[in-house]
């Protein structure tokens, strides 16, 4: 290697780290798990699905008081939400989750009365 080839690499590395060009960091970005619960906690599983469009099937699940609804993104193709929207106006949902990646995790737990309509978008 000649000189110029030496002063060419030492310039180009040089531009590349003065442009932000650096090793990926190594901190994991983290990923909604479950918050362990205390044993004997009464839970519900949900799994959210890929939407068939039309399928248009609702389901009502009642539960009890202290009970922690856990839902599990199970689509691999896009990412879900989960979202409380109350039946009266001014009132402020009760949940709403992030953007859930596949195998991402949203819980609640429901400490009041009512009824609680929710529903999952894609993005």
């Amino acid at each position: 290697m000649n000189y110029r080839t030496v002063i060419m690499i030492v310039f180009v590395l040089m531009l590349a780290g003065a442009c932000g060009f650096a090793a990926p960091d190594a901190t994991p970005i983290p990923v909604p798990r479950e918050t362990p619960l205390p044993p004997g906690a009464k839970i519900l599983r949900l799994d959210i699905q890929q939407a068939e469009l039309g399928a248009g099937e609702h389901q009502a699940v009642e539960i009890e008081v202290g009970t922690t609804a856990i839902w599990t993104n199970r689509d691999k193709t896009i990412l879900h939400n989960v979202t409380h929207f109350p039946l009266e106006r001014g009132v402020e949902p009760a949940f709403e989750s992030d953007n859930l990646a596949f195998g991402e995790v949203f819980q609640h737990t429901f400490n009041e009365v009512g009824e609680y309509i929710y529903a999952g978008f894609m993005l």
